[in-house]
């Protein structure tokens, strides 16, 4: 088993195990291709509404933050901020897969031929960790 990550990243699929499985024929390519639309636009979904939903609880947060009068309600509306991190992180996650899934369709997918950068953002920019974000959110509080 590889080692655990704490960045998500397509760099250590194994792509032997999973390329030589894809369909051959015209009928299974259409059916490949369908499925394959279909789960890009069921994570895009996923974390559209999970942007949606971070950015509403982090404004409600931030509102019972601003009206509170004692310090441990503030610091229980900011540790709902911080929880809110996970957003970023797993985004970035699904985002990869996403790309992955793009690349699939392209029909680029060849055994040996997966790019080593697969698992980079487009701007080459190495995604945050939770630890950076939770130091970030720490530091706007101060």
């Amino acid at each position: 088993m590889p080692a655990r990550r704490d960045r998500c990243t397509l760099a250590h699929v194994d792509e032997k195990a999973v390329i030589p499985q894809l369909p051959m024929n015209k009928t299974d390519d259409a059916r490949l291709d369908a499925a394959l639309l279909k789960s890009i636009k069921l994570l895009e979904d996923a974390v559209r509404e999970q942007e949606k939903a971070t950015v509403r609880i982090i404004g409600l947060a931030e509102r019972l933050r601003e009206s509170a009068t004692s310090r441990p309600v503030q610091l229980q509306a900011d540790g709902i901020i911080e929880s809110c991190g996970f957003q970023d992180v797993t985004g970035q996650g699904i985002r990869r897969v996403i790309r992955f899934l793009r690349y699939l369709r392209e029909g680029k997918a060849t055994v040996g031929a997966i790019p080593e950068d697969m698992g980079q953002e487009k701007s080459g920019t190495p995604p945050l960790t939770q630890a950076q974000i939770d130091r970030m959110l720490a530091e706007k509080r101060r």
